[in-house]
């Protein structure tokens, strides 16, 4: 939503690039994020991204690597704030209850480990025994 795209114009069929404006893509940052994220398995940054309709932004990300049963990179797992929204929101808490969350989530290394670590992070969040998360 934040990006401006339906789930169906991107979940299974595009790749990340058109969400980084092209000068972040020119530059080398986006490479040299992913590099990092591989080498000291997570950074965290301002991004300059954008929109479907072509309007920049930047957003706050934290980028975390996934790897699979034999330690090789598996993907990306990303999450990120848009920055004007935290800069004019009074109630965005930096320590609170959504960043620990995220914080723990990030622990996660494995790919089929994420899955069960985000139900147990959001039924953490809402007070529930159990959950189950769709895909």
């Amino acid at each position: 939503r934040m990006y401006g795209y339906e789930p169906s114009e991107v979940v299974g069929t595009a790749n990340a690039e058109r969400l980084y404006s092209p000068e972040e893509w020119a530059s080398g940052r986006v490479m040299e994020m992913y590099r990092t994220t591989l080498e000291q398995g997570s950074f965290t940054g301002i991004l300059q991204r954008v929109r479907k309709n072509g309007e920049p932004f930047q957003e706050q990300a934290t980028v975390a690597a996934l790897r699979d049963d034999d330690g090789d990179p598996a993907g990306f797992v990303i999450v990120s704030y848009e920055m004007a929204k935290i800069l004019n929101s009074s109630d965005v808490p930096a320590d609170g209850p959504l960043t620990s969350a995220i914080e723990a989530a990030f622990s996660v290394r494995r790919v089929e480990q994420l899955p069960g670590e985000i139900v147990k992070q959001l039924c953490s969040l809402v007070g529930a025994g159990a959950g189950i998360l769709l895909f």
